[in-house]
């Protein structure tokens, strides 16, 4: 749906509205009593009401200018896109939008996405408890809150990280992102044994062409290897 067509039912929606005004006090001049009828009352709410509930519907279908424009650049494009002008622009509407509707989880997400992406882990943050607050349950979302953390704390653990990574284990317990990551904490604690059972694990829940594999075959040799040394 193109934001023109868009612009266009409303304004005749508008404009429907503002004409059953005019035939109204037109037809109510000065000339005339002031004291409508009970059916002219009823016939003229009745038509302003049908015009507001058709101006609500149309909004709740195609959301507000933001949406129409990000629904536009989404078509071609993402938050990690690589064009600068684009995804600023993407970006912007996203978070225009999120300001008048906080309940937009997919926003929420994508805007927590790119701002991972960026490095700005603590903005992703709060992208992320706001999607959450939303969606609580989401196991998607509870690993890559979770993922979010551990990369907040240079990429090592604490209890807040550990914590998130077992809330979104027991929602899902074969996000590849969270096994990855008990993966990575296992082989740390020199626990290798339990390394290679969560990263073969990841493995099975990952696609070959997804960057995640390759990571969780190189752990998987890597920890193979430390066995080796040790025995």
């Amino acid at each position: 749906m193109s934001f023109v067509w868009i612009a266009s039912l409303l304004f005749l929606t508008t404009s429907s509205l503002s004409y059953l005004c005019f035939i109204f006090f037109q037809s109510h001049n000065k000339d005339r009593e002031t004291i409508l009828s009970v059916n002219e009352k009823a016939v003229f709410i009745t038509a302003v009401f049908c015009t507001l509930m058709f101006t609500a519907l149309l909004y709740s279908k195609i959301g507000s200018h933001e949406d129409v424009i990000v629904a536009h650049l989404l078509e071609n494009e993402t938050p990690s896109s690589e064009d600068s002008e684009i995804n600023e622009e993407l970006i912007d509407n996203m978070r225009r939008s999120l300001d008048k509707r906080p309940q937009n989880v997919l926003y929420a997400v994508l805007l927590a996405n790119y701002e991972k992406s960026q490095g700005n882990f603590d903005a992703a943050s709060e992208f992320y408890d706001l999607a959450l607050s939303y969606s609580p349950d989401d196991p998607n979302l509870l690993s890559q809150y979770a993922e979010n953390l551990f990369l907040a704390n240079d990429r090592s653990f604490n209890e807040s990280v550990n914590q998130a990574i077992e809330r979104a284990y027991k929602a899902d317990s074969n996000q590849p992102i969270i096994l990855g990551l008990m993966g990575v904490r296992a082989y740390l604690d020199n626990n290798f044994e339990e390394a290679i059972f969560f990263w073969q694990r990841g493995l099975d829940n990952t696609e070959k062409n997804d960057p995640y594999y390759q990571s969780y075959l190189d752990g998987v040799r890597k920890a193979e290897e430390k066995i080796l040394m040790n025995q």
